[in-house]
């Protein structure tokens, strides 16, 4: 492998790519401001609509996930926790 092969593939993934993801992100919000954003599930948000608004999303996404705040605090102290020991391993 030469310089400018290093170079070409360096050229590549730090300007190239970064700019083909911004390219399909813009267009990605163009298309979803053109047509709007669909309703997979079909949930009639109207209707959900109140001051438990923010209550019945979290409920729905509990349901979908089919996990618990103590679950989601378990597995994010988890993952804080490997974070911040695989920082302090001595390679």
């Amino acid at each position: 492998i030469s310089g400018i092969t290093v170079s070409r593939f360096f050229a590549l993934h730090v300007v190239a790519l970064p700019l083909v993801l911004i390219a399909l992100v813009f267009l990605h919000l163009v298309a979803l401001h053109e047509v709007g954003a669909g309703n997979p599930e079909g949930v009639d948000i109207e209707e959900h609509l109140d001051d438990e608004a923010i209550e019945i999303f979290v409920d729905h996404i509990q349901d979908f996930y089919g996990i618990d705040d103590d679950e989601e605090l378990g597995l994010l102290a988890q993952i804080m926790i490997s974070g911040y020991l695989a920082g302090k391993a001595k390679v």
